[in-house]
């Protein structure tokens, strides 16, 4: 029962090291704000490379939204895979995701400013979004 119990951790080790990057760990401290309010209900997500995952399921306003420091696009990623709470895995290290629809004239541009302690970046809507990390 001991070997197994230590072949199956070192198993889930090896699970995790392989899938850092698509794998994205609950930050319990980690806070939304969106123009200057804090929003309630919404988790934050980070992976590896601090990339950050939003997740907010209350209604109204319920959003999904992955920013990753590689395109600096934030979008609704097409597959991820949660454990409610505690972790998703998204579809890949560069994981797909759907852009936000810019309902502004002219280019969006999200203004994405990333950094181990927090990212900003403005939303589709123009809203100005700022994650704190830890």
């Amino acid at each position: 029962m001991k070997s197994f119990l230590v072949l199956a951790f070192l198993i889930l080790v090896g699970f995790i090291y392989v899938n850092r990057q698509r794998m994205y760990v609950r930050d319990p401290l980690g806070k939304v704000y969106v123009n200057n309010v804090r929003q309630p209900g919404a988790q934050v997500f980070i992976n590896y490379s601090y990339d950050i995952l939003l997740v907010k399921n209350d209604d109204p306003g319920a959003y999904t939204i992955l920013v990753q420091d590689w395109d600096k696009i934030p979008g609704t990623p097409v597959v991820l895979k949660c454990v409610r709470w505690m972790a998703c895995l998204a579809q890949a290290d560069r994981a797909p995701i759907i852009p936000m629809d810019w309902k502004g004239k002219g280019r969006y541009d999200p203004q994405v400013t990333m950094t181990s302690r927090q990212v900003s970046f403005v939303a589709a809507d123009g809203s100005k979004v700022l994650v704190a990390l830890r």
